[in-house]
């Protein structure tokens, strides 16, 4: 497998074991049963991603919980309510761009930055390891604490 010009195929980690919260084991053959359609239905597909990737530290066991998956679904509401939020308090016909530009003088837009650029530079180093569990974590801390505090 090739990722970026490189073969990541022999750098890819798997749990030792695959259980659920309450210690119960099931083969590694037999993971893909933790995925189960009701939970979909339940907390929606992004939550269950969520969940899966909250319960999964790199080269542990993978204990899986249900209440997982209810944050991930909050996450995801959180995300979507965030951006709605800023949505209906921008002006009206105003050109809105993706371009970054701060004000110098605002210690809360200088605080904001120098905390995105920190936690990028973290989830980078994180995904070099495979870490994709912290990685999560800290983007969760980054939107959850940081950028969800400023806006409400």
């Amino acid at each position: 497998m090739n990722f970026a010009g490189k073969n990541r195929s022999a750098m890819y980690t798997t749990p030792a074991l695959c259980a659920t919260a309450s210690g119960g084991k099931c083969r590694n053959r037999s993971a893909i049963h933790l995925i189960r359609m009701d939970l979909i239905d339940q907390y929606g597909a992004d939550g269950v991603r969520v969940g899966m990737l909250f319960s999964s530290p790199a080269g542990n066991d993978l204990l899986f919980e249900e209440s997982l998956c209810e944050q991930g679904r909050n996450f995801a509401n959180k995300i979507w309510n965030a951006f709605r939020f800023l949505a209906m308090n921008m002006e009206e016909g105003a050109d809105y761009s993706p371009e970054l530009e701060i004000e110098e003088d605002n210690l809360v837009d200088r605080w904001m930055l120098a905390k995105v650029n920190s936690t990028i530079t973290e989830i980078e180093d994180d995904f070099e390891k495979f870490r994709i569990n912290e990685a999560l974590k800290k983007i969760y801390s980054l939107i959850w604490d940081d950028f969800c505090r400023l806006v409400y």
